[in-house]
């Protein structure tokens, strides 16, 4: 008689609003592969304690928002602490002397998606490890443009990041259309040489994903990212991403290669390709980070595992 394995049980304090964004789910039903998994998401954190408590995990993982030492640390009885950061320049801010403290006292593990992170981690003596998430290439993506002027998205999700900074950034003649959407106010008043067409609805992922299909460079939205889920997807729909020059977006954005990157001046860094001719090298580095994303799954399914049976 064939006896299964048994199942290590992880309590997952995620945030509230990934309930409507899901961009946790990718992780919390990787980790259903291995084990049994207790998702908590809430706002406010009264009573959440209470709740891991009685559930009796073998390892809690905190997503993004860092456990608290008078909150969560003195008064879990599951000493198995997983946090899982992302990358911002805010991220030191977190980290105040007492955190770190604590951290260090408690044991607290880090799984990382960005080496930045890793790197500022590991420099205050945690146990750390890094980790690049890719999604599976997809098997059919639209041809790429080969000649000017091109379509570009942008959804504004930083003041300093705007049509006029695609202007700035590659030429009004290299621009046929601009497909855009903001999170702040803005006038659509302005007249353009080129086409605008502005979304001002809600986009679910497949609308979403469908208006970048349209496209042939997406901009990246934000001057630092967690893990960079936006510009991924884009990247596997075969688009060139063009970011500013941080993490995460530089940790997958290879200059020139198979995207593009530009600094404080708003200048990219090097001469802008097309996306005809930078399609095999992004369909190569999408290919080779799905395969090391992979491996890097087995790096957490073992991280997790080995700290839940100590």
């Amino acid at each position: 008689m064939e006896v299964k394995e048994k199942l290590i049980k992880i309590v997952f304090v995620g945030k509230d609003s990934h309930i409507n964004t899901k961009s946790d789910l990718f992780f919390i039903d990787w980790l259903k592969t291995f084990s049994e998994v207790v998702v908590i998401r809430k706002k406010n954190q009264k009573g959440i304690v209470k709740e891991i408590n009685e559930v009796c995990p073998s390892v809690v993982i905190f997503w993004q928002t860092p456990p608290s030492p008078s909150k969560h640390l003195v008064r879990l009885k599951c000493r198995k602490i997983i946090w899982i950061p992302m990358w911002e320049i805010t991220l030191p801010k977190l980290l105040n002397w007492q955190r770190k403290a604590f951290f260090k006292l408690t044991g607290v593990r880090v799984i990382n998606f960005s080496a930045k992170a890793d790197q500022y981690i590991r420099s205050l003596g945690l146990r750390s490890i890094q980790v690049q998430y890719y999604p599976e290439p997809l098997n059919s993506i639209a041809e790429p443009t080969a000649e000017p002027p091109y379509v570009f998205f942008l959804w504004q999700r930083h003041p300093s990041i705007n049509i006029d900074t695609i202007v700035k950034l590659v030429g009004e003649e290299r621009i046929r259309k601009v497909i855009f959407k903001s999170d702040f106010s803005y006038s659509n008043s302005h007249s353009y040489p080129f086409q605008v067409e502005y979304l001002d609805e809600w986009l679910d992922k497949d609308q979403y994903l469908s208006k970048v299909a349209e496209t042939d460079y997406y901009i990246g939205a934000r001057l630092d990212e967690g893990i960079g889920f936006s510009f991924i997807e884009a990247m596997n729909l075969g688009k060139i991403v063009i970011a500013y020059d941080e993490a995460t977006m530089n940790e997958y954005i290879r200059d020139g290669v198979n995207g593009h990157l530009f600094g404080d001046d708003y200048v990219l860094s090097s001469e802008i390709s097309s996306p005809a001719q930078m399609r095999k090298d992004l369909l190569v580095s999408n290919e080779l980070g799905f395969k090391r994303w992979q491996d890097d799954k087995n790096t957490i399914k073992n991280f997790i595992t080995d700290l839940a049976v100590l």
